[in-house]
């Protein structure tokens, strides 16, 4: 089964949608932020990152992250994940802004199984090596 680590709490309902739809996952569920070394164990062997905002994804996360296919962002942008080293390993980004409810229900783009590529396929890069 395909592995996703989740760097942070985020509703419970979230991570049951992974769990169902057939993934394993992993989440930090340690007090304060996460540390570049915990992040670091907890990606490892994942194949799917789903990050919050505060959660620093750095060049040194990213290429010891060997199967990582995908750093999907429970939020809006960028601007914790080192783009350019996720891009020199042709690891796609996604940002999830909304989220789930307390009560399970999806916002505008919550996280969901379905915005994760399924893990036996590759997309191709354009003429630029871009996803």
């Amino acid at each position: 089964m395909p592995k996703v680590f989740i760097s942070d709490r985020i509703p419970k309902a979230a991570a049951d949608t992974l769990t169902q739809a057939g993934f394993t996952v992993d989440q930090y569920l340690g007090t304060g932020l996460i540390s570049e070394q915990a992040l670091a164990a907890g990606t490892h062997d994942a194949d799917f990152l789903i990050a919050t905002l505060s959660t620093q994804v750095t060049k040194a996360v990213i290429d010891q992250a060997q199967r990582l296919k995908l750093i999907a962002n429970y939020g809006a942008g960028f601007n914790n994940i080192d783009v350019a080293a996720a891009s020199a390993r042709h690891i796609p980004r996604h940002q999830h802004p909304g989220g789930v409810d307390h009560r399970g229900r999806r916002g505008h783009a919550g996280v969901n199984a379905g915005a994760l590529p399924p893990h036996r396929r590759r997309r191709p890069a354009d003429a630029r090596g871009r996803f």
